[in-house]
């Protein structure tokens, strides 16, 4: 792994890494924009959201109806729900149906699970609140830092 410097990259548009030598790679294509540009759809789509889902959240602790159950090392070792020291830990979300019930089906419902979610499932898509399901319930750092940015952007007014 090695670092790389995009901090002189300032002129908006889209771009793609490409590694040559004795191996070579590309990456995916990443736009570059002002923050406000890239992020304001995002900000701006939040609100109806949790309108529509009032209460409810994908962030650990954060609305009554959030993830208790997250599929992750602290939350395994730290007795306690929702999972103490995850709070404000984003979670995956929905998934495809067929990633969930299997598991589900095969193990039987988490004891810390309590079905909260379930009124928000399709067919095609379910989600559920099991730590032994990570399809759902991992935490991820990049869905965490773009929440934060999000809510930072928000109670800037952009």
């Amino acid at each position: 792994m090695h670092r790389i410097d995009l901090t002189s990259l300032t002129r908006p548009g889209t771009y793609r890494l490409r590694v040559q030598g004795p191996v070579t790679a590309e990456s995916p294509a990443f736009r570059v924009a002002p923050a406000t540009e890239l992020f304001a759809p995002l900000v701006g789509n939040a609100p109806a959201y949790f309108q529509a889902h009032r209460g409810t959240s994908l962030v650990v602790a954060a609305g009554t109806t959030v993830p208790r159950c997250p599929h992750d090392q602290i939350a395994g070792l730290t007795p306690g729900s929702p999972a103490p020291g995850m709070t404000g830990a984003v979670v995956n979300g929905p998934n495809r149906a067929d990633r969930i019930r299997d598991p589900i089906e095969s193990r039987g419902r988490s004891s810390c699970s309590t079905g909260a979610f379930a009124a928000f499932d399709r067919e095609d898509t379910h989600y559920t609140d099991d730590e032994r399901v990570s399809a759902t319930t991992e935490p991820s750092l990049d869905f965490t830092a773009t929440g934060m940015l999000a809510f930072a952007l928000t109670a800037r007014g952009l």
